[in-house]
């Protein structure tokens, strides 16, 4: 995976059992996150259960891109 913003990279990481919690935990953890607000996962829903790298601090408009490997890329735009 690698992250970048505007299009420079910030960082580089790799998926495996080193650094991957159980998907299950950490589907609980984010159940148990959401309990207090009276919220929940529904059926269909799609989550992401962790990161490969520390995403850092948004302090401004940009335009931040994650790629998978060549597969495929999300981007998020800050305003």
């Amino acid at each position: 995976m690698s992250l970048h913003r505007d299009g420079e990279l910030v960082d580089r990481g790799t998926a495996g059992p080193q650094v991957l919690d159980d998907p299950y935990v950490s589907l609980a953890r984010i159940c148990a996150q959401l309990a207090p607000f009276g919220l929940g996962l529904e059926p269909g829903q799609r989550v992401i259960t962790g990161a490969i790298v520390k995403f850092p601090p948004v302090d401004g408009p940009s335009s931040w891109t994650a790629s998978f490997g060549g597969r495929t890329a999300v981007t998020v735009v800050f305003e």
